[in-house]
């Protein structure tokens, strides 16, 4: 809960357009928590009151894949190989 608060509390600092988080069957533990984490910090932030005079929009959540390939993907995103050799 106190992780959960504390991205809600930077998302709602921040106001990202989009947040890109690993998605649910990664297969990987650390980042099976961090889609969960994400996902409740998304469901907590849209559960707090808004300002109807001013909404903030909602950001995108984008689920990624690295150890195991998504279902049903449908976004595929180029990276500089620099970044991908960092990431392997």
């Amino acid at each position: 809960a106190e992780r959960v608060a504390a991205v809600v509390t930077l998302l709602a600092r921040e106001r990202p357009a989009a947040v890109l988080c690993p998605h649910a069957h990664d297969g990987h533990a650390a980042h099976i928590g961090t889609h969960a984490l994400v996902t409740e910090a998304f469901a907590a932030l849209a559960a707090q009151p808004t300002d109807a005079a001013a909404p903030t929009p909602a950001p995108v959540l984008v689920e990624t894949e690295f150890w195991l390939a998504m279902e049903t993907p449908n976004l595929l995103v180029e990276c500089p190989d620099d970044d991908l050799a960092d990431l392997l």
